[in-house]
């Protein structure tokens, strides 16, 4: 069997008693709040549930970083991944809580002891929604610095039917949470239902496809536990976890340019926003250290935050700032405006950049510019950027976005490889779908914290080489 991805999604202070540090020669550590909700429900067979304990086992054995984080926590307390899980059929019971099983060992021993034996043949998927949402991700125990991951193990099938809507119900809360994701891994129906059409849709509802994965179709437990983390793993690395944060700490100014044009689905534009957020969370010392301004465009360009801007001096402020963001969409797409507009006044001084910080453009667009004569200013504008002096230069980061409708595709191109800084592979990315963009926002803010690292060089050479200038002006 092969997997089939019709699928599922901080330096070290003080002493710690619960987890071993993390092992450092691991690419991605993550640091996260994960709950199992095993479905043992009279439709899945015990041999199946066998299964899924052996897979659960698998999962947890791929991290390094399990423990019990202090609580209420500090910026620069450590991180770690902490596991809990319930049960459900005619109901929801907790097996085991947050800090519960401090460790590793502890949490593959409470899996290994678990009788998933079926107290009702009913399935009553909701009551398992209820309980992640209040008595794990809302219970006090959460870390609310790292996400929250909801791995349910069931064949989809609410039972009896006429409890399908409070689960739709649920669900829409759940989905409401701040940085909170769920992940389905489909187990087989004994009954022979794993195919019906009512089971597939009930399965889309809980989880969009890239956010199910298949026990049936794995090669192995294994196979699918590696399968599973390495989907979730972009979410949220742990850089405390690692060591020290990524990067310098030295000023850096970030600017998040969003295409709202028709092109884009407001549910697309919703999860563009919410990646945006994530991005945001990444950063220490949002606020302080590192700024945010914003803005979107179609036809015209809209500024939603300046680096000066009183929101803009706190991490609260800028994520009010964008979550409050307006999705409406407009015609054309203006990439021209928005460059022209940042280098002639977001990244000047009179806006709030400042000279000894790090100038970075994210640019998320899902085509070329609208209309197409503009498209020559858009490369000057991108060239502008870019061609400053190596102290106030601007790295350009494009996030292409998945496009509904596909014209001129040689011009998209020609932007595409135009616009980012160099080199293009470190600065441009390319999305199949807005789901994948969340996973790959540890990989940006790396490739941000290194272009940080050039700059800082840049800006020691340039202080040196002007001593009577302040601040590098």
């Amino acid at each position: 069997m092969t997997i089939l991805r019709v699928l599922i999604s901080l330096g070290i202070l003080g002493t710690i008693s619960y987890a071993q540090q993390c092992d450092t020669s691991r690419a991605v550590k993550l640091c996260a709040d994960i709950v199992f909700a095993f479905d043992t429900s009279c439709s899945v067979s015990d041999e199946t549930k066998d299964g899924v304990k052996t897979f659960l086992d698998d999962f947890v054995g791929l991290f390094d970083s399990v423990g019990k984080p202090n609580l209420p926590a500090g910026d620069r307390d450590p991180t770690f991944t902490q596991f809990g899980m319930l049960a459900y059929d005619l109901g929801a019971r907790k097996i085991f809580g947050f800090g519960d099983q401090p460790s590793k060992d502890a949490v593959q021993g409470a899996i290994d002891e678990f009788d998933h034996a079926a107290a009702d043949c009913k399935t009553t998927t909701q009551d398992a929604l209820i309980m992640a949402r209040e008595e794990f991700f809302t219970s006090g125990t959460q870390d609310d610095r790292t996400p929250n991951i909801l791995v349910l193990l069931t064949d989809g099938r609410t039972q009896p039917q006429k409890f399908i809507d409070d689960t739709e119900l649920e669900l829409e809360k759940f989905n409401m949470m701040n940085n909170t994701y769920l992940f389905v891994v489909v187990l087989p129906n004994k009954n022979d239902k794993t195919e019906f059409a009512d089971t597939l849709e009930q399965l889309e509802m809980l989880a969009p496809s890239n956010n199910r994965f298949s026990y049936l179709e794995a090669e192995s437990t294994d196979a699918l536990a590696a399968d599973v983390r390495e989907r979730i793993a972009g979410f949220d690395p742990c850089p405390q976890c690692v060591g020290d944060d990524p990067c310098p700490d030295t000023p850096l100014d970030i600017l998040l340019v969003l295409d709202h044009s028709n092109s884009i689905g407001y549910d697309d534009l919703r999860e563009l926003r919410r990646a945006m957020v994530e991005l945001v969370e990444t950063f220490v010392g949002v606020g302080d250290l590192v700024k945010f301004a914003l803005m979107t465009y179609n036809r015209k360009v809209e500024t939603l935050l300046y680096f000066n801007s009183t929101e803009s001096n706190s991490l609260d402020g800028t994520l009010k700032v964008l979550e409050e963001m307006s999705l409406k969409q407009g015609k054309d797409t203006r990439t021209d405006l928005t460059l022209e507009l940042a280098n002639g006044k977001i990244f000047t001084k009179a806006y709030g950049d400042r000279p000894e910080a790090a100038n970075v453009l994210v640019l998320a667009t899902d085509g070329r510019t609208m209309k197409k004569k503009f498209q020559k200013n858009t490369l000057r504008a991108a060239a502008a950027l870019k061609a400053r002096e190596p102290h106030k230069s601007v790295n350009i980061f494009l996030l292409g976005l998945p496009a509904r409708r596909k014209k001129n595709i040689d011009v998209q191109i020609k932007e595409w490889n135009e616009i980012p800084s160099a080199p293009l592979e470190e600065h441009f990315k390319e999305f199949k779908q807005f789901s994948d963009i969340i996973p790959y926002i540890a990989q940006l803010q790396g490739q941000i914290c290194d272009d940080q690292q050039v700059f800082e060089m840049a800006y020691s050479e340039f202080v040196a080489q002007n001593p009577i200038m302040e601040n590098g002006e």
